[in-house]
């Protein structure tokens, strides 16, 4: 399962960080299309360094709920 653990503001594009079990990470973008991406390592990166890393309430209020608002993350 997917735990979260950052919230991002990416190219004006909602993004996510977090953990995929106890030794592996991953993070999604939403892309044009309304779906989420799996991002590459550099691009996680990008999130870190151009993103701007935000909390959840922030994240929802900008961007609204995932699995609600916006598509549910892939499994």
């Amino acid at each position: 399962m997917f735990n979260i653990t950052h919230y991002f503001e990416w190219n004006n594009t909602p993004s996510v960080v977090g953990n995929v079990n106890d030794t592996e990470a991953t993070g999604f973008f939403l892309n044009t299309k309304g779906k989420w991406d799996k991002a590459k390592p550099i691009t996680i990166l990008e999130f870190f360094n151009a993103g701007s890393q935000i909390d959840k309430d922030t994240f929802e209020k900008n961007f609204g709920v995932i699995g609600q608002d916006l598509p549910a993350l892939p499994t």
